[in-house]
């Protein structure tokens, strides 16, 4: 028997051991994912994340476009109906005056002459308020404003004309007589230029300068 035993004992177990081994490695192989599957796997996985990302919302430009210009029909529109605006609200004013209702027209006026003083609307609105105003010594200032501010136009030399009644109704009989010769001295062929001599004649015998008023 000690003679076998080297011979058929240990190449048996040799084999067997041989074959244990061989199994191992074969299962191990065959449980072990391939690299290839793995990539995929992997690959699969990060996809939703990436699709995730791609509908986000992209961020707004930091600058904007600028809107676009408007046709040249439609700024002309624009410049005429502003243009045409303080004479409307003039009219609403003096139909106003018509109707009794002197405080919103007054209102009216006011802001014509506070929104478009370089306008000729400006000095017609002021010889308006002033021609509507109860206290003669306001209406007197408003006129001589007009006067002032706009001393070459047609309302200039309206105000020194009324200015001069103003003063008359105000017993200031000499500041009337220089009103009403500043007005004769720019227009002396006015339509009520013999009304006003005569109204010159009156202040003239009030102030007792007779001889100067025949």
């Amino acid at each position: 028997m000690k003679r076998l035993c080297p011979k058929y004992y240990c190449p048996s177990w040799g084999i067997v051991i041989l074959c244990a081994v061989g199994a191992t490695v074969f299962w191990t192989a065959a449980a072990r994912p391939s690299y290839a599957a793995t990539t995929d796997t992997a690959a699969s996985r990060r996809l939703p994340r990436y699709l995730e990302l791609q509908v986000f919302p992209t961020s707004a430009p930091k600058t904007r476009a600028s809107p676009p210009a408007p046709r040249t029909g439609k700024v002309a529109n624009a410049t005429t109906t502003t243009a045409s605006e303080p004479k409307k609200t003039f009219a609403l004013a003096t139909d106003l005056i018509k109707r009794g209702r002197r405080a919103q027209a007054k209102t009216l006026l006011q802001r014509l002459a506070r929104d478009y003083p370089k306008t000729d609307i400006a000095p017609q609105a002021l010889v308006q308020i002033a021609t509507i105003e109860d206290s003669l010594e306001e209406a007197d200032n408003i006129l001589a404003r007009v006067i002032l501010d706009y001393p070459n136009t047609e309302w200039a030399e309206v105000a020194w004309y009324k200015r001069g009644e103003i003063n008359m109704l105000l017993w200031d009989y000499k500041t009337a007589l220089k009103m009403f010769g500043q007005y004769l001295e720019r227009n002396p062929r006015a339509r009520q230029a013999a009304t006003i001599r005569r109204q010159m004649v009156v202040c003239r015998l009030k102030l007792g300068d007779a001889q100067e008023a025949l």
